[in-house]
């Protein structure tokens, strides 16, 4: 027994190369894509553009929370002793910034920071 094969269907619209029988009309090949095809062509590289776009905003927003999060939970933990000292640091800190910005330079943060020493002291005694 010799097995045949089954005929070709015929599709509407194609011949047996898989080409279109349909004509197109000849200016239409001569000028090349037309401009409302180069627009489409545009707008969808720019929606895969805004898709990268978004996908790494995304990420970068997850990112940011997860990190508040952790950071939240760091802070939770912390006594009030670890408090103060934070508090102190920033002050110092801020000390520093504003003789930075003022153009002073380590000695007259010496010397304000004696200052405040004593005025520390006036209040003591």
């Amino acid at each position: 027994m010799v097995a045949t094969a089954a005929p070709k269907r015929a599709v509407a619209g194609t011949s047996d190369s898989g080409t279109s029988d349909i004509a197109v009309p000849a200016m239409a090949k001569a000028t090349g894509p037309s401009p409302l095809n180069k627009h489409i062509q545009q707008l969808k590289e720019q929606q895969a553009a805004l898709k990268t776009q978004k996908k790494a905003l995304q990420k970068n927003l997850r990112n940011a929370e997860r990190k508040r999060r952790r950071l939240r939970e760091r802070a939770r933990q912390l006594t009030d002793d670890d408090l103060v000292s934070v508090l102190l640091m920033r002050q110092e800190k801020q000390k520093e910034d504003i003789s930075d910005e003022h153009g002073h330079g380590d000695s007259d943060a010496k010397s304000v920071e004696a200052a405040e020493k004593t005025d520390e002291e006036e209040r003591a005694g």
